[in-house]
C-alpha cells in the first residue's frame, strides 16, 4: 500500500503533527519563537497590518500551545479589539505524510460523516463562507473513492472547509473552517476535533456501508459527548 509521501514525493512526517496558520489583524510585531513560528508574512486578505503567522509541523500539545503563547506572549497589536475581525481565520495543516492511501480515502469518509458537528464548533460567519465551504456542498466526494493521486488534489477545490489539496505539496490536509480567536478554549476545543478524527481513523476500519452503531461510536468519540447522537 502506498503512502502519502511516496504517492506525491512529498517529505516523509511520522505520526500526528499540525503546522496552523493564523491569520491576524493591527499586528505591529511578531516576537520570535524558534520553536513555533516557520514564518510570518503579510496578507493582503487581511487589513489594518493584518499577518499570516505560520508555525512549524508541531506535535500536538505544542501545537495547541502555539495559540495561548501567540495572543499572550508573541503578538503585539495596535489595538487588540481589531485583531479578531471576521476576515481573519485559522487554517490546521494535519500531516498525512506516512498515512496509506486507503488511510486517507477512510479520513475523508469520516469527515463527510463528521462535518455537520465541526462546522457547530466554529462561529456562525463561517458557515456560509467562501473560503470554508463544506464539502458536502460540493461534488468533491466522488473524486476521493477513486483513490488518493494527482487528479484528486488537482480537481479538489482549495476552498473546501475540509482541503485535500496540500497532499500534492506537504502531505498534508488542512481545516479551514475555524474564525480567528484570541480565546484559547475555543482552539483548543477545535484541535481537539481534528486529534480525535485522526486517532479514530488510524485505530478503526470503517465498513463499506456505516451501521448506526458505529455512526455513534464516531460521533461520541470525535465530539467527547457520550449523549450525543447523529441525530442531535
Amino acid at each position: 500500500m502506498s503512502k502519502v509521501f511516496q504517492i506525491f514525493g512529498t517529505a516523509l512526517l511520522e505520526g500526528f503533527h499540525a503546522g496552523i496558520e493564523f491569520e491576524v489583524e493591527s499586528v505591529k510585531k511578531v516576537h520570535p519563537k524558534p520553536e513555533y513560528i516557520l514564518n510570518v508574512t503579510n496578507d493582503d486578505s487581511l487589513r489594518n497590518s493584518g499577518v499570516e503567522v505560520i508555525t512549524k509541523p508541531l506535535p500536538y500539545q505544542q501545537a495547541v500551545d502555539s495559540h495561548k503563547w501567540l495572543f499572550t506572549n508573541g503578538l503585539v497589536l495596535a489595538d487588540p479589539s481589531e485583531a479578531c475581525t471576521e476576515l481573519g481565520s485559522i487554517h490546521v495543516h494535519v500531516n498525512f505524510s506516512d498515512q496509506t492511501e486507503e488511510k486517507v480515502q477512510q479520513f475523508i469518509r469520516l469527515y463527510a460523516l463528521m462535518e455537520p458537528y465541526f462546522f457547530e464548533a466554529v462561529a456562525e460567519h463561517r458557515h456560509n463562507n467562501i473560503y470554508c465551504v463544506p464539502v458536502s456542498a460540493t461534488n468533491m466526494l466522488r473524486l476521493a473513492m477513486n483513490g488518493v493521486g494527482s487528479f484528486l488534489t488537482d480537481k479538489w477545490h482549495k476552498y473546501c472547509a475540509f482541503n485535500v489539496k496540500p497532499l500534492a505539496q506537504y502531505g498534508t490536509i488542512e481545516f479551514r473552517h475555524l474564525q480567528i480567536t484570541s480565546d484559547h478554549s475555543v482552539f483548543e476545543n477545535w484541535m481537539q476535533l481534528i486529534h480525535r478524527l485522526y486517532t479514530i481513523n488510524l485505530e478503526v476500519e470503517a465498513p463499506p456501508v456505516v451501521s448506526p452503531s458505529f455512526l455513534k461510536k464516531l460521533v461520541v468519540t470525535v465530539t467527547g459527548n457520550p449523549f450525543l447522537t447523529y441525530e442531535d
